[in-house]
């Protein structure tokens, strides 16, 4: 198999759902978007969901960094693209460029993802799956891996009990919903002022129904770094917004 068809587009019909109240996509929704795409292109190559679950397998994100020049508005038309950069023992990293209906790039994304058991919730050993490593590229195309985020401290925000409507079929927190708790931090008034032009998040434990979280949030200049902890003020994940005011 070439490069050239290891790489995969998929369409993408923006919806009323899907925009928040400036009118521009949702950092969620554009996050689910390109989190569902690289579902739909694992699936097309036969190691998606329905392979892995058979296994007792799942796959989870462990780190995503999306990069925003434009965000699309309602009922626009966008193209995600998407190919497999590198595979290794724990983690493999895919890749995205988002264009609008005229062809032009207005978004980029990389995620890093890992199997785990569901039954041990541990880590699955990706070399116990070498036909996979034929469809790494080992092409980055000018998109930048996922950043490691250290460690973040700051002001106590908010507080969120884990709901029914937060948990995913991996029994754990939807890994955008991590966002929606982050951006419910603010009023809207402020959100209309701003315009993300990036997020990164690295997942670092599961956040489980009922557990309450702490919203910690440290504010700069034009970033945002939060850190969501348990009781135990152990991290569960840390993120970084930045910001065009």
């Amino acid at each position: 198999m070439n490069k050239d068809e290891l790489t995969q587009t998929f369409t993408h019909h923006i919806g009323p759902q899907e925009v928040d109240c400036s009118g521009y996509m949702s950092l969620t929704a554009l996050g689910s978007a390109i989190l569902n795409t690289a579902g739909d292109a694992a699936e097309n190559h036969n190691f998606g969901m329905k392979f892995l679950l058979k296994e007792g397998l799942t796959w989870v994100v462990s780190r995503l960094s999306i990069c925003i020049d434009q965000l699309p508005k309602m009922y626009d038309v966008i193209k995600i693209e998407t190919w497999v950069k590198n595979y290794s023992r724990v983690f493999t990293t895919r890749n995205f460029k988002i264009y609008n209906s005229k062809g032009e790039e207005i978004c980029k994304a990389s995620s890093q993802w890992a199997v785990i058991d569901l039954k041990t919730r541990r880590p699955f050993d990706l070399r116990n799956k070498p036909e996979w490593q034929q469809y790494a590229t080992e092409e980055s195309h000018e998109v930048e891996d996922p950043i490691s985020i250290s460690t973040i401290s700051g002001e106590l925000i908010s507080e969120h009990r884990v709901r029914f409507s937060d948990i995913d079929f991996n029994q754990h927190t939807n890994s955008m919903k991590y966002a929606e708790w982050m951006l419910d931090t603010y009023s809207p008034d402020t959100l209309k002022d701003r315009r993300i032009t990036r997020f990164d998040i690295n997942y670092m434990h599961e956040a489980l129904y009922g557990q309450s979280i702490k919203i910690v949030r440290s504010e700069g200049e034009n970033k945002s770094l939060f850190n969501l902890t348990d009781n135990d003020n152990f991290s569960l994940c840390r993120a970084a917004i930045t910001w065009r005011l």
